[in-house]
This record gives structure tokens, sequence and C-alpha cells, in this order.
């Protein structure tokens, strides 16, 4: 099925995105409140997502159809995705949100290596340079915290992931519908982590078990967190490169450690060192607009 005409104008690309990348910025506070484990979390995330997506595709009146190759692809990046869930509600476990989301920047370093393999493009110079001030942010976080290096290691796996999804569904949104792309990526995800689940003991009742709670907030994750801006975030790629799309996507840890502090001030508030590293990192979000805006021009 076709999608709705694109809205072709940047500006109103990035406001769309950012409004996105600032929803997201609740997941890691969405994380840090439900009690269950990061495996067990992600597994009722895609569920709820799955269902919320199927449901909108049937009232909508889109197709499930897919070609064999697609849907093995589709489903195989849904894997991508859970194992990127996992690392980041894992370091958020570990560590906690700040150092989590403080990770995820890095995911436009990765971007900026896979971007070229993938689409066979020449690396962008400033792409690379700003890659390495991404590095440079996060080294600063991690030589200040040092306590907290665990954390830190799964973060960085986790941003990996994202990149990885990043890119590989930029490819996918030239020629598929983005809800059914959604759907089946979750459905994908879904069915790994519940093989998963099932192989280390932990698809039983007892595992799975909710309280009122973690409920909630598991519901407003997987659809108002998840299912709704992941559609939204899948179209944008139509219009703007991967590598756009993951350096804007930095900006959520700066939403989300802010919010962060304003809820848990005494576990949350970090070193001035930390802060230094996040401002390296929002300094290269701010650097990529304007490097990206000028190069449009031109």
């Amino acid at each position: 099925m076709s999608e709705t005409k694109p809205i072709h104008s940047p500006l109103k690309l990035q406001v769309i995105l950012h409004v996105v990348v600032f929803v997201w910025g609740f997941t890691g506070i969405l994380g840090q409140l439900i009690s269950v484990r990061e495996n067990v979390l992600v597994w009722w995330r895609m569920l709820i997502a799955m269902v919320a997506l199927a449901i909108f595709m049937g009232i909508s009146r889109r197709s499930f159809r897919l070609s064999r190759r697609n849907l093995l692809m589709v489903l195989g990046t849904g894997l991508i995705i859970c194992l990127h869930w996992i690392f980041f509600y894992g370091a958020i476990k570990i560590s906690n949100v700040s150092v989590a989301v403080a990770c995820m920047a890095v995911a436009s370093f990765f971007t900026a290596f896979l971007q070229p393999l993938f689409f066979k493009t020449k690396m962008v110079w400033y792409e690379f340079i700003l890659g390495i001030g991404v590095i440079l942010g996060v080294s600063v976080l991690m030589g200040v915290e040092t306590d907290k290096w665990e954390g830190f290691v799964w973060g960085l796996i986790s941003a990996f992931f994202a990149a990885l999804f990043t890119v590989i569904n930029a490819g996918f949104v030239k020629r598929m519908d983005s809800t059914v792309i959604s759907f089946y990526e979750m459905t994908g995800g879904f069915l790994g982590l519940t093989v998963y689940n099932f192989f280390i003991g932990a698809l039983t009742t007892d595992t799975l078990a909710l309280n009122n709670s973690d409920t909630w907030y598991l519901l407003l994750l997987g659809i108002a967190c998840t299912a709704l801006p992941f559609v939204i975030s899948v179209w944008v790629m139509k219009q703007l490169s991967p590598y756009t799309v993951s350096i804007s996507v930095n900006m959520e840890p700066i939403y989300t450690i802010l919010l962060a502090i304003l809820i848990w001030p005494e576990k949350e508030t970090m070193s001035a060192g930390f802060y230094i590293g996040s401002g390296i990192i929002l300094l290269t979000v701010v650097l990529n607009g304007y490097l990206k805006s000028r190069t449009n021009r031109s």
C-alpha cells in the first residue's frame, strides 16, 4: 500500500522528528519506574506495540502483505531493535537513566560508518568529525563516572544496535509502508524474545506477572512511546538521511536527563564533568543542523 504523501519541508520534518524524540525521552523514565527485568520489560513493550499496530492497521485497512524476502528482512530487523532495547534497559537497571541515555548519542558515530557501508556512499567529512566529538563527550562522561562503567558498556552496545536498525530501516522505507514495517519489526522482536525467554525459563506466569503500576506504565510505553512515534519516525526517514535522524535523536538524552533529575534529584544528579560531556554531545547536534542547512543551500 502506498504511503500518505510525505511532507517535503525540512523544517516541518525536523519539528515532527523532535516531537517524537521528546516522547522517546520518557522511555528511559518509564524503564526506571517499571520493576520487571529488561528481558520481560521489552517482551511486554513489543507485544503491546505489536497489538496496537495490528489494531491500527485493521482500522485503517492497511494490507499486512509483504513478499517473503521483505518479510524475513523486516522480522530480522525486529530482533536488532529487541537487542537495542534489552541493552538500553539493562544499562538503566545496572547504573541509572542518565548513563544509559547519554550513551545513546554514540549511535550517530556508528551511523556515520554504517551508512556508507549499506548505501555505498562516501563518508561526509563533518559526520566523521562530529562522530569523534560524540566519542569525546562520552569519554568525558565515563572518565568522571568510573563506578558506572558496566552501565556505559551496556549503553554503548545498545547504541550500536540503534544505529544498525536506523540504517537498515532507511532502506526499507523506500519501498514499504512505514506502519507495516513497524508492525513486523515489533512482531519479529517479540517472537525472538519469546524464544529466548522460554530457554532461560523466563516465560512463566510468575516471571511475566505485572503489578498495577507496571501494567499502566507498560501500556503507556508500548502505545504512546513506541507504536505511534515508531511509525512516525520510520515515515520521516523517507525524507531525512539516517545520519540526520540519528544525530537528532541525540537530543533524547538531554530531555531524559532533565526529566530524571526532576523526578529523582538524589539519584540522577551527576558530577559537573558529566554535564560537560553532555554539553559536548549537544554541541554536535547543533553543528550537524547548521552544516546540513549550509549543504542544502549550496
